[in-house]
């Protein structure tokens, strides 16, 4: 079977505590229904303080509703921009989104 460079790209983000794993099943499902996309699940940047197997897009505790809102924002698209680099070699954003 060839290779085939992809046409799509769907980034799904697990849940705090969690990994990649936990969410690629959504991927053996979606590969069916998605035909030329390529279906990526990371782990987020930092390890998980309430869950020592875990990890955290950000830190959770002490966080304002509007904090967690602005920082689960920044990390998105931060994360998105590093994964890009990674794949592509270039950068989507020149400078940092402040939210």
């Amino acid at each position: 079977m060839q290779w085939q460079k992809p046409k799509n790209a769907v980034i799904l983000c697990h849940g705090y505590g969690g990994d990649g794993k936990d969410i690629s099943i959504l991927a053996s499902y979606w590969r069916a229904h998605l035909p030329d996309t390529i279906i990526i699940c990371p782990d987020a940047p930092e390890k998980c303080a309430a869950s020592p197997t875990g990890f955290q897009w950000f830190d959770l505790m002490d966080q304002s509703p509007e904090q967690i809102l602005s920082k689960s924002l920044g990390m998105v698209i931060l994360g998105i921009e590093r994964l890009m680099l990674s794949i592509v070699g270039i950068a989507l954003f020149s400078e940092p989104l402040i939210l």
